[in-house]
């Protein structure tokens, strides 16, 4: 089964390429598994890899063993490293990079009240965490070589995510010149630098999750920020139709496994029709990834090997026997 052209390797080549990666998409669709297949496809290839989420309650939907607390970065035996943004920490680094001193951040910062205003000032966190992500995206080692490669972060969901691509305009539109304003350009120049930043979009082959990629790919040119990549993930792939049932043959196994080749077969329909929309409707490469259907199975290796087979082969790769490679 062919399931993807030429161009998507190349698409999938060039959103390796970049300096940042936002992989965005509804709930539930596999967006955390998307994200991290991207990190340990990167990192197989010798990328130095930073996988970031925004405090998420499980960070990554629990696939990275290993993780270390929220806040911190931790080292991961699959060459990637990840860390999981809190918005505490990231104001307290801020708060550091800017007046240096430990105890005055303590004095001002870490007294109740201002802990009950700061909670109060809507998207802080956010901006917090993406003033976290530009300080990584700008980090240098000696010699002037970036610390990491490639960045991605894995972010909250659909309508969470279109907000967090217009908090920084909104944040410079409604603020006077000063460290507010400015922190908000320099997200917005990050975000907006197509040469370097890209964005993800991740759907299920279903009706609303299509729907709401397509809204935030628009939400997203909107805001100046490029889409390079639209993953369909959790495609029922075609199977051979079924030959009548041979006559004479009667049994309760038999009836239950052709009904479950009819359902199937109808899935599959239904997956094909929306992929169809999302191809039509996406203003930009669709990949597309196959259902994984061992359901003990951790879906991040059959995904990184589904990639590393379409970059090798140009994106004309069978995925026939994809579960047991």
């Amino acid at each position: 089964m062919v399931l993807d052209h030429a161009e998507t390797a190349e698409a999938l080549e060039r959103a390796l390429q970049r300096r940042l990666l936002l992989v965005c998409g509804k709930g539930g669709v596999g967006k955390s598994s998307v994200a991290v297949a991207l990190a340990r496809l990167a990192a197989s290839r010798g990328q130095r890899v930073l996988l970031t989420a925004m405090n998420a309650p499980q960070p990554f939907g629990g696939l990275l063993p290993g993780l270390a607390e929220d806040g911190v970065i931790a080292c991961l035996p699959s060459g990637i490293e990840a860390l999981n943004m809190v918005p505490t920490e990231t104001l307290r680094e801020y708060v550091l990079l800017v007046v240096k001193f430990q105890f005055i951040y303590k004095l001002i910062f870490e007294n109740q009240l201002m802990r009950k205003f700061l909670r109060g000032i809507p998207s802080l966190a956010e901006l917090m965490a993406l003033g976290k992500l530009w300080y990584h995206f700008n980090q240098t080692e000696d010699g002037g070589r970036p610390r990491y490669d490639l960045l991605i972060l894995d972010c909250p969901a659909t309508g969470h995510g279109a907000g967090l691509l217009r908090l920084p305009r909104k944040v410079r539109e409604a603020t006077p010149p000063g460290p507010l304003q400015t922190i908000a350009r320099d997200l917005e120049k990050m975000l907006g630098d197509s040469q370097r930043t890209g964005l993800v979009l991740v759907a299920l082959p279903e009706e609303t999750p299509v729907n709401e990629l397509l809204e935030l790919e628009a939400a997203a040119r909107e805001e100046g920020v490029a889409p390079l990549l639209a993953v369909c993930n959790a495609f029922y792939p075609a199977l051979p139709p079924r030959q009548a049932r041979p006559g004479g043959i009667e049994s309760e196994p038999l009836a239950t496994l052709l009904s479950a080749h009819d359902a199937y077969q109808r899935r599959q329909a239904l997956h094909a029709r929306q992929l169809a929309r999302l191809r039509a409707g996406a203003g930009t490469t669709v990949l597309t990834l196959p259902c994984c259907f061992k359901a003990e199975h951790n879906p991040i290796e059959p995904l990184l090997s589904v990639c590393q087979r379409i970059l090798a082969h140009g994106g004309d790769a069978s995925f026939d026997n994809w579960e047991d490679s």
